[in-house]
């Protein structure tokens, strides 16, 4: 258990961790102000994506269509469109 509590700490540096004496350990974690800041950001973010989800599809759809410059992926040698 020492070893899955170590691994919890370094994995969530930016939760506040409660530990409850059960058996088994019980830890909850809570988002310290920093990370609940950063939350707030992101789900601004994700709002945006989504009210514009179909203008990025079509705007990624035209980009595509105009560099079909085909190239080996390095990642799976296949061709495919190139990114920029």
């Amino acid at each position: 258990m020492r070893a899955v509590a170590s691994v919890l700490r370094t994995a969530r540096p930016n939760a506040a961790p409660t530990v409850y004496p059960t058996v088994p350990p019980q830890v909850e974690y809570r988002l310290t102000p920093m990370a609940r800041a950063l939350h707030a950001t992101l789900a601004g973010l994700v709002g945006w994506a989504e009210r514009h989800r179909a203008d990025i599809v079509t705007a990624r759809a035209t980009y595509d269509a105009t560099t079909a410059t085909t190239t080996a992926s390095p990642l799976n040698g296949q061709a495919g469109p190139a990114r920029h």
